[in-house]
């Protein structure tokens, strides 16, 4: 099987199983570190085996992304905290899935659908 990107109630939700190649879509995202928005419109969104990525860099507007790295009791967030940086070097912590979000103290990592 391949991992999947789906749609349920206007999110995006990615399905994993088996090994699955990355693959971008365009989405609408939201990224939000200690109460900073670093991305919140359109993004590229790429889905992985256990991990997805949202990033701004093809839109123009900035070079931030992070990465979501998913596992069955929770997931583990990640994002290069530095305009332009290459590598998701900052720690986000753990995140918990709220609808087509994850979460926590610290942090907010979204993707929608675009047309959401």
């Amino acid at each position: 099987m391949s991992g999947r990107l789906i749609l349920i109630g206007g999110c995006l939700a990615v399905l994993v199983a088996g090994t699955a190649p990355g693959f971008a879509r365009t989405a609408k995202c939201l990224l939000v570190v200690d109460g900073k928005t670093y991305i919140d419109g359109p993004c590229d969104f790429t889905a992985k085996k256990e991990q997805f990525e949202i990033s701004n860099r093809g839109t123009g507007k900035g070079l931030f992304f992070a990465i979501v790295d998913t596992e069955p009791e929770g997931a583990e967030g990640f994002w290069n905290a530095e305009r332009g940086a290459t590598h998701a070097h900052s720690r986000l912590g753990p995140l918990k899935r709220q609808g087509g979000c994850w979460v926590n103290d610290r942090a907010k990592v979204c993707a929608w659908a675009k047309g959401k």
